[in-house]
């Protein structure tokens, strides 16, 4: 399944079509393993139904049809509700980490091989590496159970900054960065020394072994500055048309000249999930909201900083695929929270009329 969605990123159509069967099979195939009810897979299946009817009216507003979109946003929902409730096992993380660590390693043999890191990703560009590793990577810190069964933690992490500093991207190397800090955090919190010692002689290694492209980006950060006004101008022009009609069924960025100009790519991910999500991708941002004030009250601040990485990465470039499964994920997870602290309160308030 995992695979499946690594072929959506490739550019012919007709392995997109394929990709989307596969995951589709898989993900009602992982529903039925791990035991969840024929009622609970029916509201699923009609949740499912619920959105490509809203897809097709959108798309007959809009004139954007943006299935793989929608074929995304379903998977990772029914991926984030089986983890999130059906999977105490935590299968699904381990998998998707191992299958990840595994890719990473791959990416990290070609770059050092000199492969051109703008060239490893068909009809993309040298910042999709960090984008898929930094936001793909969160999700384990952000769950925090899982850590304690998965190996090579500090070697991922690490690599993680490796591969992100060799593409030379600006917003991919902050964020790597951060996200270095989370599980070193983690490991703090976790109180294991040795963990920490061995932490920060990788750190020290690593600054050490590429201090050259770490002086380059410097100087290309000191050139080019923290944010492009190409992605600013982007921002603007979205705000400049936006309406109610933008608000519930989203727009085609071929109408936005300037976007256009781009491939209609808006360089940021809330800006492309909302264009084509419309209102469905408002209700997924107020989850995350709701994690985001979940995570400060709880005090879970190794779930905050990887959680500010990965909204830090995703508002920079574009985001379709598994990278939208730790966003979901955690949109469910503030949903979920919402709903717990609702129904504690009417049982307190309950308790309180009975006295």
């Amino acid at each position: 399944m995992f695979a499946a969605f690594g072929l959506q990123m490739l550019s012919n159509p007709l392995l997109n079509y394929v990709s989307f069967a596969v995951i589709g099979g898989a993900v009602f195939g992982c529903c039925l393993l791990c035991g969840v009810s024929h009622k609970n897979l029916v509201a699923l299946l009609v949740l499912a139904f619920s959105l490509f009817c809203f897809m097709f009216v959108s798309s007959f507003v809009t004139g954007n049809v943006g299935l793989g979109f929608y074929v995304s946003i379903i998977a990772c929902t029914f991926l984030s509700i089986l983890m999130l409730q059906y999977d105490p096992k935590l299968l699904i993380l381990k998998t998707l980490y191992y299958f990840l660590f595994v890719f990473l390693v791959l990416v990290f043999f070609a770059l050092v091989a000199g492969v051109d890191p703008g060239k490893l990703w068909p009809q993309s560009s040298r910042n999709t590496t960090s984008e898929v590793f930094v936001v793909l990577g969160a999700i384990f810190l952000i769950n925090g159970r899982v850590l304690r069964l998965l190996r090579f933690k500090p070697l991922f992490y690490s690599l993680i900054v490796v591969v992100s500093i060799m593409s030379i991207g600006r917003s991919g190397i902050i964020t790597s960065l951060m996200l270095f800090g989370a599980f070193g955090l983690y490991t703090v919190s976790a109180v294991k020394k040795r963990k920490i010692f061995y932490l920060c002689l990788v750190s020290a290694a690593l600054c050490l072994y590429f201090r050259d492209k770490i002086f380059t980006y410097f100087g290309y950060l000191e050139e080019k500055g923290i944010t492009d006004s190409y992605r600013l101008n982007m921002i603007k022009e979205f705000v400049a048309n936006y309406d109610s009609s933008v608000f519930i069924f989203g727009v085609d960025f071929s109408s936005l000249p300037y976007i256009a100009s781009f491939s209609n790519n808006p360089h940021n991910a809330f800006i492309g999930l909302h264009g084509a999500l419309g209102v469905v991708a408002v209700l997924l941002f107020l989850g995350v909201l709701l994690s985001l004030v979940k995570y400060t009250i709880n005090g879970k601040y190794v779930a905050l900083l990887a959680l500010l990485a990965m909204l830090l990465r995703l508002s920079t470039d574009e985001a379709s695929g598994l990278l939208l499964l730790p966003m979901v994920y955690v949109s469910l997870d503030g949903v979920g929270y919402l709903l717990k602290s609702a129904s504690k309160r009417n049982f307190n308030y309950y308790l309180k009329s009975q006295a």
